[in-house]
């Protein structure tokens, strides 16, 4: 069912081996056979899969469709039941890839988030610490003065800056401020 959407996959046949495998493996999507299973080893495994894979699609299939199982199985942590009776199954592959490309898209948005949040507390820390640095100067320098028994002067806040440089860009970046 899988190969004509060209996902590769891993099979195993009981419920210990899907907890072992999801173990060394974070599959972005689970596909559970509820009948060949009976449904209350199925009902823990889903538990288990979605405190393990909090961000996979689990998709259950079921050979009838049925109300109660359907219920159990949304409520610990099935995303979509696909009926063999009713569901057209050649449609399996492509809503595996589907759920395949919306979890890229959220790994990839999830480590976005990590990178920008990493840059703006070293940005923040990297402005905390300028901000200290200036107050110390100021500090520093207005000691300076005091002790020298000139009085202030309005150049007192002006620092001369040498900047050495071949194309002028940073001279004309700071030139307004």
């Amino acid at each position: 069912l899988l190969a004509d959407a060209d996902v590769n996959s891993v099979l195993v046949s009981d419920t210990d081996s899907a907890r072992s495998a999801v173990a060394k493996t974070q599959f972005p999507v689970v596909l559970v056979d509820v009948d060949s299973l009976s449904l209350s080893p199925v009902l823990l495994l889903l538990t288990d899969l979605r405190r393990l894979l909090p961000r996979a699609e689990l998709i259950v299939l079921l050979d009838e469709p049925s109300f109660d199982a359907s219920v159990q199985l949304v409520r610990r942590g099935a995303v979509d039941i696909v009926c063999r009776a009713s569901d057209d199954l050649r449609l399996l592959g492509s809503r595996v890839a589907s759920a395949m490309r919306d979890a890229k898209q959220r790994a990839d948005r999830s480590q976005m988030l990590r990178d920008y949040s990493i840059l703006t507390e070293d940005l923040l820390y990297r402005l905390t610490d300028t901000a200290r640095r200036i107050g110390e100067l100021k500090s520093q320098l207005s000691s300076s003065g005091k002790g020298s028994g000139s009085p202030a002067s309005p150049t007192d806040d002006y620092v001369s800056v040498l900047i050495v440089e071949e194309d002028g860009w940073l001279s004309q970046s700071l030139a307004p401020l």
